[in-house]
């Protein structure tokens, strides 16, 4: 686990000093239209998902489209910055229609943090040079689902019982700020 995250479970969830958790959720990250300009020749559509008091900005990224005779996969691309520490997941998708009479669903797709396609590497090439600029480090799928033992989390079904490294710094678990 990185320094920074280390920090903000010690400081928040260990010794439940929720103040930089919350005063941090409650700002906005400015640099996301920059970033969205710079990586505009590197996508079709982006959706931002940003409130002024949730813990992390998530860009869903519609990379491009292939498709040959009746073959068509569809690439996109998942980017969550969170607000509370300086890291950042980037994931990548596809997704194509399944016409196998025998399927189970319509749609074969997939999800990881290794790009797909071309494509999705120029943009990870982007983001990541960019981001890195202004100091955040990225985060890997296995830093994401790593388990914070020390912590308990707050009864909910939804996410279960245990504290991740993505519960901690991209979600507000408790609501703090609602």
């Amino acid at each position: 686990m990185i320094d920074e995250v280390k920090r903000i479970i010690e400081t928040m969830y260990i010794q439940k000093n929720f103040e930089p958790f919350v005063s941090r959720c409650h700002g906005m990250l400015k640099f996301i239209d920059e970033l969205l300009n710079a990586a505009q020749t590197k996508f079709n559509n982006a959706e931002v998902s940003e409130l002024s008091d949730d813990p992390c900005v998530e860009i869903y990224f519609d990379v491009c489209e292939f498709s040959q005779n009746d073959f068509k996969v569809r690439y996109k691309s998942v980017l969550s910055i969170s607000k509370v520490v300086d890291v950042y997941y980037l994931q990548h998708e596809f997704e194509t229609d399944n016409p196998d009479p025998d399927r189970m669903d319509s749609v074969l797709d997939g999800f990881g943090g290794e790009p797909y396609c071309k494509a999705q590497y120029a943009l990870e090439e982007l983001i990541c040079g960019f981001l890195a600029a202004r100091g955040f480090k990225q985060l890997t799928y296995a830093d994401m689902n790593e388990v914070i033992p020390d912590v308990e989390m707050p009864e909910n079904a939804l996410f279960g019982t245990q504290m991740t490294v993505e519960y901690a710094v991209f979600k507000d678990m408790w609501g703090l700020c609602e």
